[in-house]
């Protein structure tokens, strides 16, 4: 049987009968001759060490000493081919763990990261001394030194407190620390928005409404605190042909806002079925004010169309025809469900207040997010009606505020005379990026 020895300085010279050196270079490779050659396997903290990691085998005496014999494992491969493998969560806890383990002994570490192997699953193969030597060093510098070694985006939190944690840390718990933290705010997003409404250059009132509500809560962790963003944006376009369009487009604004924001501020995870029962629960108030009313002038109702952030989760909503598009890298995409006739031309077929809960189908989802960053649009039909995808995609991936975007659109809407009103929402979403990769 094969077996791996640690990098070492300088190639080992085998003294016992028990092994011999098959290969130095790029890894230590020992055949084991006398397999019934036995010896007993010390308890100090390089032995340890290994058998934390289930890889310690045996030992070997060499001129340099006693070294350790470990399990070959598939895959070993260089520190720095599997940080580029490795996803930023996964990277951070290899550190944790590996650092978690070294604080556990007294030990020193061989200092060159040429010759740090780590296998597939995450054993590293690392070389120890139980005492101090050239090129070794105590684990909490050579700890400091790798982290200098390994790097990410030039903008990712790895990169901006890094420099920080070599200045200050002075003990192992304190770095460990500092990855749970950085671990932790992976779920961290930043959401940049802006919204506007416009009557249009046809309409004598203005029956769209939106609501914009965001709120940070601090949510505490064991040994750290991560920052939670909430948002719920949503917007309502009043019926056409209702004489309380207006009305009722800020009454559903209202109510939703109230019935969702108790979800909001009590939860830090989202739940689609509450976000249906919100809706429901909307719907009867509009519904059954509806009924009070015999005149059919004076009947309320509106679309729905929202989206509600919860950290690093995210979904959408809607009734009606209002669209949400999603817009990622070159590629635009409606995400909800326009509802409308079959037979009569823009008439919409499910709306917010017109009929009871159990006739109305409310279409919602959660969105994916890969990638680092997207945006999202909540648009009435008066903007959707006018300004092609193709056009929307263009003005939202070009340079500038989400401000300056949502002006442009609303611009172009009106420059071509939309015949209704003109809202749009639009939402910025980049994930907080932990590590990342360095650029090139």
């Amino acid at each position: 049987m094969r077996y791996v020895i640690p990098p070492q300085p300088e190639a080992p010279s085998i003294k016992d009968k028990k092994y011999k050196l098959i290969t130095d270079s790029p890894k230590i490779i020992v055949e084991e001759v006398n397999p019934n050659l036995t010896r007993i396997l010390s308890e100090d903290d390089v032995s340890r060490f290994y058998m934390n990691y289930l890889v310690l085998y045996d030992t070997v005496e060499t001129e340099n000493g006693i070294l350790p014999v470990l399990k070959i494992q598939e895959g070993l491969m260089s520190l720095d081919e599997l940080w580029s493998k490795l996803d930023d969560v996964k990277k951070l806890e290899f550190l944790r763990d590996l650092f978690s383990t070294l604080k556990k002994g007294k030990v020193y570490v061989y200092n060159n990261f040429d010759e740090f192997y780590v296998s597939e699953n995450l054993k590293p193969y690392i070389s120890l001394r139980a005492e101090p030597s050239a090129f070794f060093e105590a684990p909490i510098d050579w700890a400091k030194e790798l982290i200098a070694h390994l790097k990410g985006a030039t903008e990712s939190l790895w990169e901006r407190e890094k420099a920080r944690i070599i200045k200050e840390a002075q003990t192992f718990e304190e770095i460990i620390n500092w990855l749970k933290e950085l671990r932790n705010r992976h779920r961290e997003i930043q959401v940049k928005y802006f919204g506007m409404s416009d009557k249009g250059p046809l309409r004598s009132i203005n029956e769209d409404s939106f609501l914009i509500t965001t709120y940070n809560s601090l949510k505490s962790f064991k040994d750290s605190k991560l920052n939670i963003f909430k948002g719920l944006f949503v917007l309502s376009d009043g019926l056409g042909g209702h004489e309380k369009g207006d009305i009722a487009s800020k009454l559903i604004i209202d109510l939703i806002e109230r019935e969702l924001l108790k979800h909001m501020i009590s939860e830090n995870h989202i739940n689609l079925e509450e976000i249906e029962k919100t809706v429901y629960v909307v719907n009867n108030i509009v519904y059954a004010r509806n009924t009070e009313r015999k005149e059919v002038r004076e009947k309320m109702g509106g679309t729905v169309a929202g989206v509600l952030i919860v950290n690093d989760e995210i979904a959408w909503f809607n009734v009606g025809d209002s669209p949400i598009y999603m817009i990622r890298g070159s590629e635009i995409k409606e995400i909800s469900h326009r509802d409308v006739s079959q037979r009569i031309a823009k008439a919409v077929s499910q709306a917010v207040g017109i009929r009871p809960s159990s006739s109305i189908d409310i279409h919602k989802g959660l969105i994916d997010q890969s990638g680092q960053e997207f945006y999202l649009l909540i648009a009435s039909d008066g903007l959707a009606d006018v300004v092609q995808e193709e056009e929307i995609l263009q003005v939202v991936v070009s340079e500038g505020s989400v401000e300056s975007k949502v002006n442009r659109l609303l611009q172009m809407a009106l420059g071509r005379k939309t015949r209704d009103n003109v809202t749009a929402l639009l939402l910025e979403v980049k994930k907080t990026e932990l590590i990342g990769e360095p650029e090139k």
